[in-house]
């Protein structure tokens, strides 16, 4: 088993696997044997990791959703931190179906919130997405 740490360090990689650029999944794949390698696993421990069945003793309260750092660009546009945006999209993601343009533009969300630091929104990917965050079930 993985510790916490290194299973965090590659979830940002394993979200670059589903990029639409070729060069992008092939530096995440290599990124993530690297990772592997370095932790004396490989992806066949990983594939343990991702297929394992989660038994929890207790079922555990849903986490409140995390609320970003938001700031005005100046040109119309919102600054969000990549690592602030990211649980709210999983949150969103967790939360049951989404329709095929909000999947989207979830996952283009995520690719860009980890391979930047800070994301730049419009206004209306940041209503879109505030909205999104309030269909949320609490």
């Amino acid at each position: 088993m993985l510790p916490p740490a290194i299973r965090a360090k590659l979830k940002p990689m394993l979200v670059m696997l589903a990029s639409n650029v070729d060069g992008d999944r092939e530096a995440a794949r290599g990124a993530i044997g690297r990772v592997l390698a370095a932790n004396n696993a490989d992806w066949h421990d990983l594939a343990e990791i991702l297929t394992a069945d989660p038994s929890p003793a207790s079922p555990q309260p849903p986490a409140p959703v995390p609320e970003p750092r938001i700031r005005e660009h100046g040109d119309g546009r919102y600054e969000v931190p990549g690592v602030d945006l990211l649980p709210l999209l999983d949150t969103i993601r967790a939360s049951g179906a989404l329709d095929p343009y909000a999947a989207d533009f979830i996952n283009d969300m995520s690719e860009r919130s980890t391979r930047w630091r800070i994301v730049l929104l419009s206004e209306k990917q940041l209503g879109f997405l505030t909205r999104l965050l309030n269909e949320v079930p609490q």
